[in-house]
């Protein structure tokens, strides 16, 4: 009795592995007979990262200096928002003067109340900027995101990290 088990388990295991294989070799001769069939081999290459869509908003690039020119000639402080990108840790640090802290983050868009806060402050001009571990594309990524909410005037300070920190001003 116990030989009659093994001998049908086998014969099942065997005939599982039968469909299967006769399921592959029907799935492989429909494709290849198909117009839209899928390739075997791709033509391109096959990313195995794929990065985050960009947000599609439009802004400008502007250096620290040239921020600082509009601010003292242009601008009161008041007509303008500067925005830290940076994470809270790196904004305590240290952060451009009037500078408010709106950490980017690439998984989660900036939510409806601070979206709504920034559309009723109403400024002239928006400056974004930001770092992590010394790439600039925080700010800049933020200043997309921030443009496609339909804000205008929005610059992205593209100055040297190290550039934008001589004018920071530091919490005790």
């Amino acid at each position: 009795m116990h030989k009659s088990l093994i001998f049908k388990v086998i014969t099942t295991i065997y005939s599982i592995i039968g469909i299967v294989l006769i399921s592959i070799v029907i799935a492989i001769l429909v494709n290849v007979f198909r117009n839209d069939g899928i390739p075997f081999i791709t033509d391109t290459d096959y990313l195995i990262y794929e990065p985050c869509p960009e947000p599609t908003g439009k802004f400008e690039n502007i250096s620290i200096n040239d921020v600082l020119k509009d601010i003292s000639e242009e601008l009161t402080i008041n007509e303008v928002l500067i925005i830290d990108a940076s994470s809270e840790n790196i904004y305590n640090k240290g952060h451009l003067v009037n500078a408010i802290s709106i950490p980017y983050s690439f998984l989660d868009t900036i939510d409806k109340e601070k979206a709504n806060k920034l559309v009723n402050l109403r400024p002239k001009r928006i400056y974004v900027y930001g770092n992590l571990d010394n790439d600039l594309s925080l700010g800049k990524l933020l200043a997309g995101e921030i443009a496609s909410l339909g804000l205008n005037n929005i610059y992205w300070i593209s100055s040297d990290y190290n550039e934008i920190k001589k004018y920071f001003v530091t919490k005790k």
